[in-house]
């Protein structure tokens, strides 16, 4: 679900479901793209050049546990998703359990991070042209400029709807998981820069993104978190990944900064 279009997720991947099968129990039993599962045997076989920092399995068994499974829970996201990316910035090639993986987990976290923003965006954080275009590209309203007859009409019916007990709710409760992912990812993005160069794992070039700026203003953040879906299905889909695109190399920066920040809290090693 994009943050411009609420669709249904079928309708934003067109023609996905017949080239990946969900595969999650498959990408769940291997753990990270550093490994393939020999099907003869049962046992666990790299399949992508040395990595210097571990595979998967290896980051789990240094982060000790930190008694949130929530918390947990999305430091092994984080990992495997930045290793499914490193694998394919190497090897150049996508398997079929790695994209099932990014359609079936990685793209819906940052949907819930997408659904966090809306919840979470408070009028004081921008001027009111930037909150119109927020609105405007969430769809809540239409981008065309009304006239006086429909603001009226608007009106008539919104207070036919409340004489009728069928007015929108303006008090919701927000779930607690959205609202934790996109403080999380805030974070993650202000963190970014200052990863230091010996834990960053982007693969080729410079081994640093002191040059990737945090997001500032509510723009930005959305604009970030619609590219990282935006990368992450076109990886899944089997697009072409350019590693030298600067958004590549931002998704990237992402999830390989959240291993860093969930494992520098943890007392663990990335």
């Amino acid at each position: 679900m994009s943050f411009r279009q609420p669709v249904g997720r079928a309708a934003y991947r067109p023609g996905l479901e017949d080239r990946i099968r969900p595969a999650t129990r498959y990408f769940r039993a291997v753990a990270a793209p550093a490994c393939a599962r020999d099907h003869s045997s049962g046992s666990l076989q790299r399949w992508a050049p040395a990595r210097q920092h571990g595979t998967a399995d290896e980051m789990s068994e240094h982060l000790t546990p930190s008694g949130f499974a929530e918390f947990d829970r999305l430091v092994e996201l984080f990992v495997r998703t930045r290793d499914v990316l490193e694998r394919l910035v190497r090897a150049g090639e996508l398997p079929v359990e790695a994209a099932g993986f990014l359609a079936d987990e990685a793209i819906p976290y940052v949907e819930t991070l997408e659904a966090g923003f809306r919840s979470s965006l408070r009028a004081s954080e921008a001027d009111l042209a930037e909150l119109r275009r927020l609105v405007r590209l969430a769809g809540i309203v239409s981008s065309e400029p009304l006239d006086a007859a429909a603001r009226r009409a608007a009106l008539g019916g919104a207070l036919a709807e409340q004489r009728a007990g069928r007015g929108v709710r303006l008090v919701v409760r927000v779930p607690s998981r959205e609202l934790v992912a996109i403080d999380h990812a805030r974070l993650v993005f202000a963190v970014m820069p200052r990863v230091p160069e010996a834990e960053v794992h982007w693969p080729i070039g410079r081994r640093a993104y002191a040059d990737i700026s945090p997001p500032r203003r509510p723009s930005e953040l959305v604009e970030r978190i619609e590219e990282l879906e935006r990368e992450l299905w076109r990886t899944a889909a089997g697009r072409p990944f350019s590693p030298l695109a600067p958004a590549a190399r931002r998704t990237f920066g992402f999830f390989d900064a959240a291993v860093w920040l969930g494992s520098h809290i943890m007392g663990g090693t990335a």
